[in-house]
């Protein structure tokens, strides 16, 4: 029994538009986490402080997380420091600016929490406030996503597994990581997996062109731990797309900071699934901390239509929106599909199970052709 929860979702939290994407059966959108609020800039003001810096802040009650869109003026002198502050005062963004990024807009990392803080200090001792301006911001909200459970939802923390293969499913899942990105003028969350130190892979669909690129941020490490405490994670930012195929649904991203160094990089699967087999999806579903779907998970060996033809293995492992490019594992620890289909509401076929871009020769050949094994 497949249970649903809805099949197209509006936010209630600062929400501005609804995604049309949200149709899967025929292309799957990236979960629509919040929205990109445009902000009056007669409703805040940078304050001074002793030491000369200005500061401007932010809220949103019941948010997850927050981020604003940075625009610098054309004629905007350079800065000591732009520096982004969380609720607790700690500095989690540093923003460089130099005379290429005069006239051009910037978004900041998510930060946890419903507030932020932009703390400007100019090089000079100017004593006018700075011209840059906080446009735009982005909340992620808890809401319900778009379930494809298959029977009961089975997934739980990474942390709280302890079934088959637990010391590999500890390895492999640090390569694991949360991807938020601004869309149109949406936040919206996925799932990507370092497959080489400065190569993260996730779905077409969730991030596919520079533009994406530039506001997209992968969050490693965002789990909570064995005593129940979550860890806030390290974030790493998008600077291009490497490859793309819009058949096969996936995307390599340029990542900065080299994390698979201190994070890992899977491996991927040499052959073809030859008969039905136990597998687990490693996920941050809704954009929630770690998650993963083991119990009653299967990947079915027989090849089925995807986003083209011939290019899918059906699943029955648990996902929600915002699991889109998560790797399926085997329990041997290698990447055998790239999660990206929830449950059809329109084709019998799959009406029970869920479906990734199966990991074939053609597949494999393509990452080749990219310096990944």
């Amino acid at each position: 029994m497949i249970k649903r929860l809805a099949s197209c979702l509006v936010l209630p939290l600062l929400f501005v538009r609804m995604h049309a994407a949200c149709a899967e059966d025929v292309f799957p959108g990236p979960y629509v986490a919040g929205a990109a609020v445009k902000i009056d800039v007669g409703t805040y003001q940078f304050t001074s402080d002793a030491d000369g810096a200005w500061l401007a802040s932010f809220s949103a009650p019941g948010a997850n997380s927050l981020r604003v869109r940075l625009a610098i003026p054309a004629n905007e002198p350079t800065y000591e420091s732009i520096n982004i502050i969380n609720e607790s005062g700690v500095v989690v963004d540093t923003i460089a600016i130099d005379p290429s990024s005069a006239g051009t807009t910037v978004w900041t990392v998510p930060v946890l929490g419903p507030r932020i803080a932009v703390v400007v200090k100019r090089s000079s001792s100017d004593p006018s406030p700075p011209g840059i301006r906080v446009d735009h911001m982005a909340a992620e909200v808890n809401t319900a996503a778009v379930e494809t459970h298959i029977g009961p939802n089975q997934m739980q923390r990474i942390s709280e597994y302890s079934g088959e293969g637990t010391s590999k499913v500890r390895d492999i899942e640090r390569a694991v990581g949360k991807l938020s990105f601004i869309k149109n003028d949406v936040s919206y969350v996925c799932t990507a997996f370092l497959v080489a130190e400065g190569v993260a892979m996730t779905n077409e669909h969730c991030v596919s062109d520079a533009d994406v690129c530039r506001s997209t941020v992968m969050t490693m490490d965002y789990e909570y731990d064995n005593f129940g405490f979550l860890r806030e994670g390290e974030d790493f930012k998008c600077t291009g797309i490497v490859d793309k195929d819009e058949s096969l649904d996936f995307a390599l991203l340029a990542i900065e900071g080299s994390p698979g160094r201190k994070y890992g990089t899977v491996r991927f699967a040499q052959h073809d699934l030859t008969e039905n087999t136990s597998a687990l999806i490693i996920q941050h579903p809704g954009g929630a901390p770690k998650m993963i779907s083991a119990v009653d998970c299967v990947a079915l060996s027989s090849i089925v239509a995807g986003r083209d033809a011939g290019t899918d293995y059906a699943h029955t492992c648990d996902t929600e929106g915002g699991s889109s490019g998560s790797p399926v594992f085997s329990y041997s620890g290698s990447v055998i599909a790239l999660h990206h289909f929830g449950a059809s509401q329109v084709n019998p076929a799959f009406q029970s199970v869920n479906r990734g871009v199966a990991i074939t020769k053609t597949f494999l050949d393509r990452l080749a052709k990219n310096g990944i094994n």
